[in-house]
């Protein structure tokens, strides 16, 4: 857990201590529910990031993930991310993101696991003003072992437009 605290106040310190207008915050937030199963999901991901410039930027994302029902319903993932500009033209920009973290789940039962997730997630940036931004993300292709004890290991390949995520980001 004392590593948690180190990663998070180390990204963050990072982000203030390059002060630029290269810096931004931004963040997604995921919500479905299940009307016949009376489930419950929700993501929430505040992101910190620094462009090193036009084109690639390097930024994390701390995830928190919420599903009702679930054997882990809650789950955060410190989700450390390279982002690539495929094309940036004035007011849009297509980007994928090469993600590398750990995942950490709580039970139902409080118990405690630990995971691990590395991939590729493309996403679509419309600059609306100078600052803000509207930004989107739809799958993941990679390799995900989420943090449970059954041991399952996933390479995932999931464009699913019931999995797509949006967000603001603001360029300081």
């Amino acid at each position: 857990m004392k590593s948690i605290y180190i990663t998070i106040i180390f990204v963050i310190g990072l982000f203030f201590v390059a002060k630029s207008q290269s810096n931004y915050v931004s963040g997604m937030i995921f919500f479905q529910t299940e009307i016949e199963s009376e489930s419950i999901k929700l993501d929430f991901a505040p992101e910190f990031g620094h462009f090193i410039n036009e084109s690639t930027a390097i930024g994390s994302a701390l995830k928190y993930q919420y599903d009702k029902g679930a054997t882990f319903e809650h789950v955060i993932i410190i989700e450390p991310y390279l982002r690539k500009y495929l094309v940036k033209q004035d007011r849009l920009g297509i980007f994928i993101d090469a993600i590398a973290g750990p995942t950490f789940s709580i039970s139902n039962e409080d118990d405690f696991a630990v995971g691990f997730k590395a991939g590729l997630a493309p996403g679509l940036d419309v600059k609306l003003t100078d600052n803000f931004s509207f930004i989107s993300k739809l799958g993941f292709l990679g390799y995900y072992q989420p943090g449970s004890f059954d041991g399952k290991k996933y390479v995932r390949l999931n464009f699913d437009a019931s999995a797509i995520s949006f967000g603001v980001r603001y360029n300081l």
